[in-house]
């Protein structure tokens, strides 16, 4: 968030909040599908 606001500026602040919210998300959900997966279950 900090990087794209100290070289892009109000704009990169603008482009690195909802791309942050994205992958966060993103994140969450490959978690999510590894806690699921037999990959975890069977270690």
């Amino acid at each position: 968030l900090l990087a794209f606001g100290h070289v892009l500026g109000f704009v990169g602040i603008l482009i690195a909040l909802p791309l942050s919210a994205v992958l966060l998300v993103a994140i969450r959900r490959l978690r999510a599908a590894y806690l699921a997966s037999a990959l975890y279950r069977d270690a």
